[in-house]
């Protein structure tokens, strides 16, 4: 089963069973309509079908969201889920993709904090 890094950088299509890719700026428009309050944890389930640990992961961020303590720490944390979201995306990208190609999912979610 997929997890949210893997669904984020588009490896979950590869596996069994294919989970289809989650584009980095959707989920991200997700996260910054929960931080404001405008949109629930279950309609961001909902919206991109996150099951098993998917889910887990997304609610760890809700989570940290929800825990940040105030509107700048808050703001800094999604800024921060973009930017590895953003990185996961990129194939080339080399802080969170080893050289062999394959995502480094123990710094992804040591840098999320899930």
């Amino acid at each position: 089963m997929a997890d949210l890094i893997d669904r984020l950088s588009g490896v979950s299509e590869e596996l069994e069973p294919p989970r289809p890719k989650l584009p980095a700026h959707q989920f991200m428009g997700g996260m910054r309509l929960y931080a404001d309050g405008k949109a629930t944890r279950v309609e961001i389930a909902s919206n991109w079908d996150l099951q098993g640990e998917e889910a887990t992961d997304a609610a760890a961020i809700a989570d940290q969201i929800d825990g940040a303590g105030g509107t700048a720490a808050t703001m800094r944390y999604v800024l921060s889920v973009e930017a590895v979201s953003f990185m996961l995306e990129d194939d080339d990208d080399t802080l969170y993709h080893n050289p062999d190609g394959t995502v480094d999912k123990p710094k992804a979610k040591a840098d999320l904090g899930i």
